[in-house]
């Protein structure tokens, strides 16, 4: 993702490009959103690359980070994709440094065998 957005040249998007970001921010598959809304997986995989062309992205979380900084797109924290990154997330962020092995401790068990 570029570090600039040119919004001078920025698309809308469609009615069915919407549609199908909403389903890929909430982690659907291709598959899933090929069924979800009829279409072939083609179809979708194109309207992917119409989506990243507007956005001016190379994959579909940069599409998702850029509609949602946009106001395209409202951040979901409430699909199940969404719930396990934001879990994930804070999990990582909560250890506590005096759990973590300090150097010196790694160091000696390493060479004390």
């Amino acid at each position: 993702m570029s570090s600039e957005l040119d919004t001078t040249y920025l698309e809308t998007l469609t009615n069915r490009e919407s549609e199908v970001l909403k389903l890929l921010a909430d982690g659907a598959s291709n598959n899933d959103i090929a069924a979800a809304l009829y279409l072939e997986v083609s179809t979708v995989k194109w309207h992917n690359a119409q989506i990243y062309e507007k956005l001016q992205v190379k994959n579909r979380r940069q599409a998702v980070t850029r509609a949602q900084t946009l106001g395209i797109l409202k951040a979901n924290t409430s699909s199940p994709f969404q719930q396990i990154q934001h879990k994930h997330h804070l999990d990582t962020s909560i250890i506590a440094e005096e759990s973590l092995p300090h150097k010196q401790d790694f160091f000696h068990q390493s060479f004390s065998l």
